[in-house]
């Protein structure tokens, strides 16, 4: 027989496509074949016949393949949902904890999808770089630059395509009396060819046809011109005292959330106001376009030193920053790509917490069917059937898991978007769904992989004799003692700890961060900030704003007022040009500006330190004076600073001699994340911001009463008004966002934890029915039986907590370096953790001991 067989791998593959209950005969027929093939013509042919049969053979054994497989699947799937019929609150648990789970990453992914699509959806976005500066001694980085540097770029580099300069500002608009504050922009012409905001009207081409040119967004031109055309209408813009007309020339779609540009209306660069055209001042954004071939480092290299060679004396070095990583990316390092990385941690520990959950009740209900197992191998089941009927299982669950994940994270996809203050959305996309269904899958194998794995490998002797015990993780690897930390109590045990000790760490967390939250709430900011109303000056209001005081004034509940050019929590102005007696030629301070009236310190409640506050009864001295903060005294090094001279902007065209009147004791006008820094005041009546400041009584009455008296003095003007301690509130938003995804997660945590620990005290007690009645029948109480079981399954939680900690202390530790003014991380917080922890796990577990510890032990001996 052996001269007349085929080569050998043709008959391997011919072996392998035979159906398995004729497999013998036809590989003999075929075997007579090939030998008078080859006898009569020749080896070469009768090889290409026995290859076509082999070809002719691939769809039939692929169709038995399927069909089989169907029909095992279909047996797997009856049987198991047969068994999760059978065991409806242990499936119930087991499908609940990985849907939450599964729904908590969800949606976590989905906000973390959201933070990288910033920027992405412009063509041109990875040639799009924004222009920024570092001081020379590294210690300065900003974003906003000379006007003039966007044409000087493009003109002076061939590598720069196009640039253009983008300066926000919030303006009024009228349209035939309606007069409306929205925010916007000057841009150049190039704007429009850089960046992909498409047109519904009009063409970026013409859209700064003509000077007096403004572009709106269609939800803009719907406040103003609501179902009318507002192509070629005529808007009124005040961007001071008097308007001047606008025609629109085009319309675009409204802004998508995932762009870090906000407005709602663009106006020709050129017609801005002259400090936006020099050199001489730093208020604009500078974008420029990369020419395909050019790379970031060369360009940089280029053009590091281009304000330095236009304003002699800048300490500027220019650098550029991706488009796509301005959202997440802070200058000084850090933002929230931290976040992102963050939470995307937190989402895999989630899943992991609740994959552990399904292992966990697995193996605690795995001993229930040793029976099977045994039956099945002794009638000739093999361990790949076993493993893929479990793992068919976990895997049907993990599907049945993720069709309630997708319903749970449908509701609370528009609550979460609310909250985290972002346009989440469920993409019903090929990528998504495959996604989805992989992630279902991989959770499903990866959960029942173990339980799988040593289920299947049980003997069948030790199982029916009844003497099975899940033993080792990895066989064979340990030794004696490795074999008994991998029994099943251990194991179960272990996992319980793991969930815990995660969990814990999430409580903890979020514990830390609203302490931080409520520390810079709470912190004295060096003024009073409640009951301050802040109104934002333009037009006609900016210039009746001293009448408009007056009349307020009149009202017993208005209690002070006062005018500003900036925002009194923000740092808004800066200078280096300063001098001082005994400044040393290196010595460089940046001290901040803000031109303020005379109520400025009642209005704010504010307190001196030495010397005296501006006032009307000294006028002279006021327009020559400056009140600093104690952090410009000690930067500067002055000894008694009332009545030493300073010189504003040395050596330059504005250069100005002024007399320290007085110290202001120090405030923060920036976040809590930054040191206070040196910073100085000048008298102006003239200013950009109102705040008024209200007894608090009756509040919706005092604020009734600002509009009406507002609007009656300067009737086109709309009445825009924010309360200043939630303009403070709003430099910490990133934090309060991250406070309200820790707390979330920390509780869809602690419920899928508590899930497990529910599961586990059932089986338990399952499990020492029989124990529970002797010991009840010898005298035992049902409070110490119902203790005894409620420590034992307690033990876990303790241990997860002395686990915990450490971790928790390390992130969180690091987390508030980020703080220049933090809590500090007592003992008491992780106390407090520990309590709750132990309390919740109790409340999971007490009826169910408390049920086993008051049964009948009548009842319970005649178990099984």
């Amino acid at each position: 027989m052996k001269s007349i067989r085929p080569p050998r791998l043709l008959e391997k593959l011919f072996r392998w496509l035979s159906p398995p209950h004729d497999r013998e005969n036809l590989v003999g027929d075929h075997q007579e074949v090939y030998h008078r093939i080859k006898r009569t013509k020749g080896k070469r042919k009768a090889s290409i016949w026995y290859l076509g049969n082999i070809i002719r053979m691939v769809p039939i054994y692929l169709e038995n393949e399927i069909r089989g497989g169907l029909a095992m699947l279909k047996s797997y799937i009856k049987i198991a949902l047969r068994y999760f019929k059978r065991y409806r609150g242990f499936s119930f648990i087991n499908l609940m904890g990985l849907a939450v789970g599964m729904a908590c990453t969800i949606l976590i992914f989905l906000w973390v999808q959201y933070e990288w699509s910033f920027d992405r959806f412009h063509t041109k976005a990875e040639r799009i770089h924004q222009v920024v500066y570092v001081s020379d001694d590294g210690n300065v980085r900003a974003r906003r630059l000379q006007g003039p540097l966007a044409a000087q770029l493009k003109a002076a580099f061939p590598e720069i395509v196009d640039a253009t300069v983008y300066y926000p500002w919030r303006k009024k608009l009228v349209y035939e009396g309606n007069g409306i504050f929205c925010d916007g922009a000057y841009v150049q012409p190039s704007f429009f060819k850089m960046f992909d905001f498409p047109f519904t009207a009009g063409a970026p081409e013409r859209a700064f046809s003509s000077l007096n040119s403004i572009v709106i967004t269609e939800k803009l031109a719907c406040r103003l011109f609501g179902s009318n055309d507002p192509m070629g209408k005529t808007i009124s813009y005040f961007a001071f005292t008097e308007g001047i007309d606008l025609q629109v020339t085009g319309v675009l779609q409204d802004i998508p959330f995932c762009s870090h540009l906000q407005f709602e209306f663009l106006i020709p660069y050129t017609l801005g106001p002259d400090f936006m055209q020099t050199w001489n001042n730093k208020c604009l954004f500078t974008y420029v376009e990369l020419h395909e071939t050019s790379s970031q480092q060369d360009v940089e290299s280029k053009i590091i030193g281009e304000v330095k060679r236009n304003r002699p004396g800048s300490v500027n070095n220019l650098y550029l920053q991706a488009l796509t990583d301005i959202h997440l990316y802070d200058l000084h390092g850090g933002g929230r790509i931290t976040y992102v990385y963050v939470f995307t941690i937190m989402a895999v520990l989630i899943l992991l917490i609740a994959v552990i959950n399904f292992t966990n009740l697995s193996t605690a209900r795995s001993e229930t069917r040793f029976r099977e197992i045994g039956v099945r191998k002794a009638l000739g089941s093999v361990r790949s059937q076993l493993i893929r009927q479990f793992l068919s299982e976990s895997v049907l669950m993990a599907f049945l898991a993720g069709g309630v994940a997708v319903v749970l994270v449908a509701g609370l996809l528009p609550s979460v978007s609310r909250i985290l203050n972002a346009d989440l959305s469920m993409p019903v996309t090929p990528i998504f769904l495959a996604a989805l269904i992989g992630v279902a899958a991989g959770t499903g194998i990866l959960a029942g992989i173990y339980p799988a794995f040593m289920l299947s490998g049980l003997s069948p002797v030790s199982v029916l004799k009844g003497s099975a015990v899940l033993r080792e993780l990895i066989p064979g690897r340990f030794g004696r003692k490795g074999k008994a930390l991998f029994r099943g109590s251990y194991l179960r045990r272990g996992l319980v700890v793991f969930q815990f000790t995660l969990t814990i760490a999430f409580l903890i967390g979020v514990t830390v961060i609203f302490r931080q939250l409520n520390h810079i709430r709470r912190t004295d900011l060096g003024y009073d900030q409640q009951h301050v109303i802040c109104i934002p000056l333009t037009g006609e209001l900016q210039q009746q704003v001293s009448i408009v005081k007056q009349e307020l004034l009149n009202n017993p509940a208005i209690l002070s007022a006062t005018v500003t050019a900036y925002r009194q929590e923000m740092w808004e102005s800066s200078s280096r040009d300063v001098s001082w007696p005994g400044k040393a030629s290196d010595d460089e301070v940046i001290i901040g500006n803000n031109y303020v009236d005379f109520d400025y310190l009642k209005t704010f409640k504010m307190e001196m330190a030495a010397g005296r506050f501006f006032s009307r009864e000294f006028l002279s001295e006021a327009r020559r004076g400056v009140v600093i903060n104690e952090a410009a005294v000690k930067a500067m090094g002055l000894i008694n600073p009332v009545s030493k001279i300073l010189v504003k902007n040395s050596g330059g065209q504005n250069e100005q001699e002024l007399s320290i009147i007085g110290v202001i004791k120090d405030f923060n006008t920036q976040s809590l994340h930054r040191e206070i820094r040196p910073f100085m005041h000048q008298v102006s009546t003239w200013g950009n911001y109102l705040y008024i400041r209200i007894d608090g009584q009756d509040i919706p009455a005092s604020l009734e009463f600002i509009r009406s008296q507002i609007q009656e003095i300067v009737p086109e003007d709309p009445v825009a008004y924010q309360f200043l301690d939630e303009r403070i509130d709003a430099l910490y938003t990133t934090e309060s966002m991250v406070a309200a995804m820790v707390r979330y997660g920390t509780i869809l945590a602690l419920i899928i934890a508590c899930l497990g620990l529910l599961g586990l005290a059932a089986f338990s007690v399952e499990r020492r029915t029989k124990e529970m009645g002797i010991r009840k029948i010898l005298g035992a109480s049902a409070n110490r039986l119902a203790a005894m079981l409620t420590v034992d399954l307690l033990k876990g939680v303790l241990w997860a907590n002395l686990i915990a900690w450490p971790i928790a202390y390390l992130v969180m530790q690091q987390w508030l370096e980020g703080f220049a003014y933090r809590i500090s991380l007592g003992i008491g917080t992780f106390i407090w953790a520990a309590a709750v922890s132990l309390t919740i796990a109790v409340l999971t577990v007490v009826w169910q001991t408390i049920k086993a510890a008051l049964a009948n032990p009548a009842d319970t001996l005649r178990y099984e």
